[in-house]
Order: structure tokens, then sequence, then C-alpha cells
């Protein structure tokens, strides 16, 4: 139904065609109503077909035609949209009429030629912790997932807004160092669990399909030179 009214309602967005206008969204932060918002769709999502990128999200690629969204828990492109627009980006649900949700939807139409499959995501809910992995490899994994939001760690430099924290620097001064409350388990359930599971904030959680224990392993690892507790 949602599908039907938007391709009813649009053929563009005043001047700009509905694709173009869609395209520019995905990297514009504005997508969201609020004004404190620092993420935009691309921040977590790859936009090519193939992409490794580390990012919490599946590709924008094939997404209007997928089965569901959010491992089943979401039927409904705008329903998936929707969830990152207001659980991470703290904006309103765009209705269907919305003229962002149109150009959105438009646009990833337009990447999404056949029907797509149900994409995994395995959520781990009982937090460990997690052997430290090689501390070169914790560099590369951490540069791809997790400085684009939180910038170099120990300075920050880099990171998208003062808004987020500068790791592991605020997590040890916050937490401090125990084995059970500390800035280590701290560290592994915000990966983890992101903004749910009454973690609170806006980041977004990684599943195992888009960050390995391996990976994360390695990220502790390379955190460790700055202070992250072992």
């Amino acid at each position: 139904m949602i599908r039907l009214l938007l391709v009813g309602l649009l053929s563009g967005c005043g001047t700009v065609p509905a694709a173009d206008y869609g395209r520019a969204l995905m990297s514009d932060r504005t997508v969201s109503s609020a004004a404190s918002n620092p993420f935009s769709c691309t921040t977590c999502h790859p936009t090519t077909e193939n992409s490794t990128a580390l990012k919490p999200g599946y590709t924008i690629v094939g997404a209007a035609s997928r089965s569901a969204y959010w491992g089943g828990f979401e039927n409904t492109l705008l329903g998936a949209i929707n969830q990152c627009v207001v659980q991470f980006m703290r904006g309103r649900a765009l209705p269907p009429t919305d003229e962002k949700a149109r150009a959105l939807y438009v646009y990833l139409q337009s990447l999404s030629p056949t029907v797509g499959p149900l994409l995994p995501l395995t959520v781990v809910s009982d937090i460990v912790d997690l052997s430290s992995g090689d501390p070169a490899a914790g560099q590369t994994f951490y540069t791809d997932a997790c400085a684009g939001c939180h910038g170099a760690p120990h300075t920050g430099q880099g990171r998208l807004s003062s808004l987020i924290p500068i790791i592991p620097d605020e997590s040890v001064a916050a937490h401090g160092s125990s084995a059970q409350t500390g800035a280590r388990p701290i560290t592994i359930e915000k990966v983890r669990h992101g903004k749910f599971f009454s973690a609170g904030g806006t980041m977004p959680l990684f599943a195992l399909e888009r960050l390995s224990d391996a990976q994360l392993g390695s990220i502790l690892g390379y955190l460790e030179q700055f202070g992250l507790p072992k």
C-alpha cells in the first residue's frame, strides 16, 4: 500500500527529479527533523552492491526490493527508513506523503531491479568479554567501522560531531576499569547493543554479520594502546 501510494504521488520533487533528490538526501543529515542530528543514511549504509565496508547497515543497493528489514522485524521500506530517522537521527517519522520519503523511495527503487532476500541480522544479546586481537588489524577495522563517527582514538580528530564521545578516553573517564562494569565491557556492549537494551544514546548496533567477534576483538586490542583496559 505504501509503495503504491508513493509511486502514485511522486514523479518529481519540485524542479528536481525525484531520484536525484533522493540520492542527495542519502548523504544529507537534514533527512531528519532534528537540528542536532549528525548522521545521514550513508553514515551507516554502504552505497555499492558488493561493498566490504564495516558499517552497521547493509548496502542500499537492492533495499527497496527486500522482503523485510531489520532481520524480519520491519516489513516496509518506509518503516525501515523511519527506524533510522527516529531511533538514531532523533527525528520525526516521515509519513508516506512527505517529499523526502517519496524521493528516498524512488531513488532506492532505482537501485533495486530484482526482488532481494531477507538479510540476516544476528544481534548479540548477552555481552561477554572477547579476546584481544591483532592491534594492526584492529587499526584497519577501527578506521573502517568506528572512525567515521568517533574520529581518531584519544583525540577524536575527524569525529562526526562534538556530541559523539572520544574513545576510549571518555569511556574510561565515565566507567573506569572494572572488568564487570568498566570501559571495556561498556565498549563491547555499545558495539553490540548500540542504543538498544537500555544502553541509551543514538549509536546503531553492529550485528555479527556486519562486524565479527574476531574483528571486534582486534579493535579492542588496538584501543588498548590508547588506554582501554585489558
